[in-house]
């Protein structure tokens, strides 16, 4: 929230005594504004999220232009006609680009059909206040009355589940409704609801439950145990049917895997709504559904087989008088109908039978979201229009000029009542901001988790109240330009972006001619790039969109002048398109249609059918055939270039990654000082060697000079990125002694010792593993590395460290690290040993380690340095349960301001160590060290091959406590039931590595 200085003339203003006659610059933007700006604006709206308050926020400040008016006006007229009038047309598609309102047209169309309670008041009645429209009022009035309607949302980003993204879209349908109607999620336990509720038998079976578990069946059905206890429920219900106790668990082990056909599930829908929701018609509105069907033909087939078999029960139903209108199915998606069908490239279906499954299409692309956007949060209170009004009257001529753009077709006038409506916008840039974030969003480079700010609504809000812009702070004359909308959208770009402009400013910005413009040119020109085609960005454009007061005149000269310095010092270029900054994507592009060239080599291009062309196709080929001896050493030379510029465009962005993320830049710090000290003990180790052995000094000068190549590769690397490395340390830099005696060495009598890797994913005591190596392996100790390299051939090294198998994640090595482990190990120079835990300790351990990272900037080494017991752990935890959620699910906003990749989730994390598993020679429970840990290190020895001086061995247990999870479940509702309701495919793996879900 914003606080302005409350002075006296700010005073008279609001007590209407303030004079128009004052000079602007005692004005504040803020002063001219309607809207109340300590209250936020979602920049989202999700279809599933069912919260009074935001509802009724998203009610009453609907804004209905007139496009959006007649899309109602239509389509409840329609529907209000259906039950008189059924038609087996029941799709309804909404299209709009990102941020254009589809998902809140298709949410307030569900709300007002069901016409839902919300704070007290009636959907319905909310939302007719706001459209002020008699034709709507007439639909809905008759369809509040007449057809009642139960509305499910289905959200596909939400309630589509990773582990099942190849999931039938009428499958997705059926298991919403189930929970939506309070049956159970997992199709077997709902099944036994059903044929208990059509015996009436399903409230004793409640009644059972809740006197045998002391808990209600909704809670018990959630759990791990539901298969088990409902299998006894059963047998105490009806021991006549149910034998024993195992026999439904039995009955269901043993069912054969059968799928539903779509006529089935539909079927499905309507019975169970009628048993649940008797006398009502019902609909879906699935959200983002072109993100389901994406790629896959046979999902858009499953689709449209589903509108197809509800639009043909829906009139069986209709004519039967079993329900009062028909079931609509409401498709939401950023692009048409007919751009999904060409985006999605299907042949088993053509567009007509598409476009006759939804025949009622909506296009919110031109429905005035600027509009919106001015009525919404740039609306002005009357009294105080005047004052810009003016201000138009004495500049607005001048300003039009100023903005003028070059080479462009986008209009860059404006009338007197447009200057006051988006002010301190201009209407060219609510355009512009549009145009960008649709460019950022299509780029293959963005964030997969975009930052915030990407709705023009939510935009505006932000450029008034953010603490990067503060404009309605501003005296009345600022303007937004456009790095300030750079401020705004910068987390939504590509991080190789990000850095570009970190390093321009740091380079240029101390311009004793110029200061600070540098990086206001470079992030005009990065945005510039995103947006259409028609915005070349040439020296007059930039300085255009730059002006930032409506006296202002563009900075050319200021402009020309940074550019031509950027250019000098290779960050920026002309082209004929303008001004580009210097871009590694256009090398990953040319590398990508490099393929598609090589493969053309001696291939025959295509021809219609038809005798005259197959005899000409036919001498083609034969001739294709003939030059072979040709054509394939241009293949095999195009093949080995095609993929020497893969592996240089890799390489590149590799490095430009490692630069931009403080992570992997504090990694290569501590690289570079390791390299320094390897390069000491190799040049000593090198003068011991030279009267030994000459070649063996000859391979060991080679090595040095390798690493003097690294070093001044680390060193240049460093100086380009200019970033501070993070104060905290994690617990991937380990034990400090392990790095102080780091050394490199080199024994030519190896034997048959193999290079040894210590993996443990973050947060499986690894460091503990560490400990024990050191104080107990003797003069094998000398070879510990708490880090991972490579050999070509086995060595006595140690090395230890986090990788993962799959997934990318933050402080743990590449899944190509571990590929190359993995082919040492298969070549018999390396054995590999997998530290693990059970997976919920590591869970709450690494919650508490990262939330302490992030927050306190420091890292720990145990639990017990944050908590004194796990009371205080539990009830922070409890008071925190949505961050350690978000933590969980891997959302990347739980690390907003350290750039990098996100953390595993839980479900990635258990995922990772079922594959490490499967690879290791030798897997260590860090629990079984608490029960024998001399045991467990003999393991190790053997592995290692390594004689061990019994005298002298030390192994204590770790100090942290097995299965604390368990305490914490028994105090923390919210934990127990996170655990309840892991997906079944995790709970599985958890079972599959040794663990239970007690």
């Amino acid at each position: 929230m914003l606080f302005y200085p409350c002075t006296w003339s700010y005073t008279l203003n609001y007590m209407g005594l303030r004079s128009d006659d004052q000079p602007l610059g005692s004005y504040r933007i803020a002063e001219l504004m309607d809207r109340d700006l300590s209250r936020p604006i979602e920049e989202l709206v999700k279809v599933n999220n069912a919260d009074p308050d935001t509802v009724f926020t998203e009610l009453t400040e609907y804004i209905a232009t007139d496009r959006i008016k007649a899309e109602y006006e239509r389509l409840f007229s329609l529907m209000a006609a259906a039950p008189k009038s059924p038609d087996e047309s029941v799709g309804v598609w909404i299209a709009g680009f990102f941020g254009s309102g589809k998902s809140s047209f298709a949410k307030i169309l569900a709300y007002v059909l069901a016409n839902r309670e919300v704070r007290g008041a009636t959907a319905s009645s909310l939302f007719l206040k706001q459209v002020e429209s008699k034709r709507v009022d007439e639909s809905v009035g008759f369809l509040n009355r007449a057809v009642p309607y139960e509305i499910f949302m289905l959200d596909v980003h939400a309630d589509i589940r990773v582990e099942t993204k190849g999931e039938p879209i009428v499958e997705v349908m059926y298991r919403v409704l189930r929970r939506d109607l309070d049956y159970s999620e997992d199709y077997d336990i709902s099944e036994l609801e059903i044929e208990l509720e059509k015996e009436d038998k399903l409230a004793a079976f409640q009644d059972l439950c809740r006197a045998e578990y002391r808990d209600e069946w909704r809670k018990v059905r959630q759990g791990g145990q539901k298969f088990a206890r409902s299998s006894a429920l059963l047998h105490r219900l009806d021991p006549r049917t149910y034998a024993s106790t195992d026999t439904w668990l039995n009955m269901v082990k043993a069912r054969p895997a059968t799928k539903l056909s779509v006529g089935d599930l539909v079927e499905r829908l309507f019975d169970l709504c009628e048993i649940r929701r008797p006398g009502k018609a019902f609909a879906f509105v699935v959200d983002d559904i072109v993100q389901h069907v994406e790629l896959d033909g046979e999902r858009l087939e499953n689709l449209c087989a589903v509108v197809e078999q509800l639009g043909k029960v829906s009139i069986e139903r209709l004519k039967a008088g079993k329900i009062p209108g028909p079931a609509w199915i409401i498709a939401t998606a950023e692009e048409t109908l007919d751009e999904a069908y060409n985006l999605l490239a299907v042949s088993r279906i053509g567009l007509p039978k598409l476009q006759d499954r939804f025949k009622h299409q909506i296009d919110l692309s031109d429905a005035g979201i600027r509009e919106v956007a001015t009525r919404r949060v740039l609306r002005k209170k009357e009294s105080q229009e005047s004052v810009l009004r003016k201000l138009f009257r004495e500049r607005g001529a001048s300003l039009m000029q100023n903005v003028k753009l070059e080479q462009c077709s986008r209009r860059t006038e404006f009338d007197e009542d447009q200057f006051v409506r988006f002010y301190p916008y201009l209407p060219l840039l609510i355009d512009l901001s549009i145009d960008i974030v649709a460019g950022i969003r299509l780029h293959p480079n963005a964030p997969t988790h975009l930052g915030g700010n990407r709705t023009i609504v939510k935009q505006c809000f932000e450029m008034l109240v953010s603490d990067r812009t503060r404009l309605a702070g501003q005296p009345v004359g600022a303007l937004v330009s456009i790095d300030k909308i750079y401020e705004l959208l910068e987390r939504n770009l590509p991080l190789a972006k990000q850095k570009d402009i970190r390093d321009i400013r740091e380079r240029f910005d101390g311009d004793k001619d110029y200061p600070g413009m540098a990086a206001r040119v470079a992030k005009a020109i990065c945005l510039m790039e995103f947006a259409k085609a028609d915005l070349p960005p040439t020296t007059e454009n930039i300085a255009a969109l730059l002006i930032q007061r409506v006296t202002e005149a563009p900075p050319v000269l200021a402009v020309a002048a940074i550019l031509h310095h950027m250019r000098d010092a290779h960050f920026a270029r002309w082209t004929k398109d303008g001004w580009q900054l210097y871009d590694l994507g256009e090398l990953g592009r040319v590398a990508a249609a490099l393929e598609g060239l090589k493969n053309a080599v001696g291939t025959v291009n295509p021809r219609l059918p038809g005798w005259h062309n197959d005899l000409i196709q036919l001498f083609k080929k034969t001739l294709a055939r003939a030059l072979t001896w040709y054509t394939r050493p241009l293949q095999e030379f195009n093949t080995s270039v095609s993929r020497s510029l893969e592996k240089t465009v890799w390489a590149i962005d590799h490095l430009s990654t490692n630069t931009v993320a403080p992570d992997h830049l504090s990694t290569n710090m501590v690289a570079l000082e390791r390299l320094s000290m390897d390069m000491v003990a190799l040049e000593g180790r090198l003068a011991r060697l030279e009267k030994r052995n000459a070649t063996l000094a000859e391979s060991m000068q080679e090595q040095l000079e390798l690493l003097h190549e690294q070093v001044k590769a680390l060193v240049s690397s460093h100086k380009t990125a200019n970033l501070e490395a993070p104060a905290g340390r994690m617990e991937a830099d380990g034990d400090m002694r392990a790095y102080e005696n780091s050394r490199f060495y080199i024994d030519t009598g190896l034997g048959n010792q193999r290079t040894l890797y210590i993996i443990g994913l973050f947060g499986t005591g690894r460091r503990y593993i560490n400990e024990l190596m050191l104080h107990n392996i003797g003069e094998r100790a000398k070879y510990f590395r708490d880090t991972i390299r490579f050999h070509p051939g086995p060595t006595p090294m140690i090395y230890s460290g986090h990788a993962t198998m799959r997934h990318v994640s933050r402080a743990q090595e590449l899944p190509a690290v571990m590929r190359r482990i993995l082919e040492a190990v298969g070549s018999g120079f390396a054995n590999l040993i997998f530290v693990y835990r059970h997976p919920l300790d590591s869970l709450l351990t690494n919650w508490i380690w990262w939330r302490t990272y992030i927050r306190d900037n420091r890292s720990i080494f145990g639990i017990s340095q944050v908590y004194k017991n796990s009371d205080d752990l539990c009830a922070d935890l409890e008071e925190n349960f949505f961050d350690f959620n978000a933590f969980a699910e891997g959302d990347p906003d739980f690390f907003t301001g350290i750039p990098g990749p996100r953390f595993l989730s839980f479900a990635e994390f258990v995922e990772e160590t079922e594959l490490h598993l499967q690879s290791a020679a030798l897997k260590l429970r860090l629990e079984d060290f608490m029960i024998d840990p001399s045991k467990e290190f003999f393991k190790i020895a053997e592995v290692m091959s390594v004689d061990l001086d019994l005298s002298r061995i030390c192994v204590a247990p770790p100090t942290t406590k097995p299965y604390g999870y368990l305490a914490v479940k028994d105090k923390v509702p919210r934990f127990r039931n996170f655990i309840d309701g892991l997906n079944a495919q995790t709970k599985r793996r958890i079972e599959k590595i040794g663990y239970h879900l007690m």
